[in-house]
């Protein structure tokens, strides 16, 4: 299996260990693992465009789940 494939949507151990790999990855993530609401996935998809936004919003991202909004936060004050 190539390693750039989108996790299967039913996995959610997968989901736990791929999220860092692409976008589309890391958006499964934020709704299915992390469970946001519409508001802050709209939020974070509205920023986050390429790998690169990708690796900043991880180097924020202390690895709880509760601190998605934190991040992204801290994210977009980063950015300006």
């Amino acid at each position: 299996m190539p390693t750039n494939k989108i996790m299967d949507a039913d996995s959610y151990e997968s989901k736990l260990v791929n999220w860092e790999r692409t976008i589309g990855n890391f958006m499964i993530w934020l709704k299915d693992v992390c469970d946001v609401d519409d508001g802050l996935y709209n939020k974070v998809d509205s920023v986050v465009k390429n790998d690169k936004d990708l690796r900043l919003w991880i180097s924020f991202f202390d690895g709880d789940f509760d601190n998605v909004e934190a991040t992204t936060d801290l994210y977009i004050a980063s950015r300006k």
